[in-house]
């Protein structure tokens, strides 16, 4: 408030000396007669701010745009007018000796003109500043998005690690060594490809949806080996969606999500299903595996679902997406890729 004080002063100053001029009264008269009505205007320039935060500028509506400032501005200067003239009868009735209300209408002409200056110099400044604080709106958020992208892909890279499920893979081999040197060798090869493909695909920017269907061959091959016939799994890749290119790494959470609180939690596990099909220029991949609800839960909550909702906002930005639910004692898994618009990741 003193700041705009400050600013106003010279404005004020200088409305009184052209009355005084314009007039031909005193300097002190033109003051005294000016004084008030000025610091009004200066409460009217500043209460402006919120007509503008109220009445945003869309270039596709101009006019009405126009109309309603031009209503405002009307109405405001008819009410400060208004309240000055009543404000030169209250000098008249204390300092009769003055011509207060003859001045006054003399000075109209430049009150007005003051007051639309002010008007239009005060939205002007206003829309200027909401215009910046937009911008620097804009850039927070691309700010925030950035630092939730990098995050997003630091959980990605951390999911390619896998301590437990390396640790348990290990404690497989160890076995198998002796009892069974060929299925040892499978079991390494399994586990070698997904380690590859796990750290080249975690500084990716693209795979495709064949590669991504490997990887986790790759994975629930590895696990068929702990679980056994505890675990089935079906596959039912459309044609048309193989080559189709998605983000790296983007199955392997739901699937993992699959054998920790689906299949490892049932005494007679159960059967993961995989599909993809092409609709409404999206690609849709379906995972879908048994739960039981009165099954104690492990620990963990599944954030790599989480992770993986975050990355599909930022990567399509609305766009596509991840769906879950629950129905008939499965849990499901869709996640919807956009490819009308091109299959390349911004």
């Amino acid at each position: 408030m003193i700041v705009a004080g400050l600013l106003w002063s010279p404005v004020a100053f200088w409305t009184i000396i052209l009355h005084r001029t314009l007039s031909g009264s005193g300097f002190t008269d033109s003051t005294i007669l000016l004084a008030i009505p000025m610091i009004l205007l200066l409460g009217i320039a500043i209460s402006v701010w919120y007509v503008c935060k109220g009445l945003p500028f869309e270039k596709n509506d101009i006019l009405f745009f126009i109309v309603r400032h031009s209503l405002t501005m009307i109405f405001i200067l008819t009410v400060w007018l208004g309240v000055s003239s009543g404000y030169s009868s209250l000098l008249t009735e204390y300092f009769p000796s003055g011509q207060w209300k003859e001045m006054f209408r003399s000075s109209i002409p430049l009150l007005t003109g003051t007051g639309i200056f002010t008007y239009l110099l005060s939205i002007l400044i206003y829309y200027l500043a909401l215009a910046n604080e937009r911008i620097r709106r804009a850039e927070r958020e691309i700010l925030q998005q950035q630092l939730e992208a990098s995050r997003a892909e630091l959980e990605a890279l951390k999911t390619t690690i896998h301590p437990h499920f390396l640790f348990n893979s290990l404690n497989l081999i160890s076995p198998l060594i002796k009892q069974s040197p060929d299925s040892a060798s499978e079991l390494i090869s399994y586990l070698s490809e997904f380690l590859i493909y796990s750290f080249e695909h975690s500084i990716k920017k693209n795979s495709t949806v064949r590669d991504e269907i490997e990887h986790i061959k790759n994975y629930l091959s590895v696990e068929k080996f702990r679980l056994g016939d505890r675990l089935n799994i079906v596959f039912d890749i459309e044609e048309g969606t193989f080559d189709i290119q998605v983000p790296p790494l983007i199955l392997l959470p739901v699937v993992e999500n699959s054998i920790k609180h689906g299949i490892s939690q049932l005494l007679e596990g159960g059967l993961i299903s995989v599909k993809t099909l092409y609709k409404e220029e999206h690609l849709v991949i379906i995972i879908s595996n048994p739960y039981e609800e009165n099954v104690k839960k492990p620990r963990g909550r599944g954030h790599g679902l989480d992770n993986l909702k975050k990355r599909m906002k930022l990567y399509y930005k609305g766009e596509g997406g991840v769906l879950t639910g629950k129905k008939d004692n499965l849990f499901n898994v869709k996640i919807f890729i956009p490819v009308s618009r091109g299959t390349e990741i911004e």
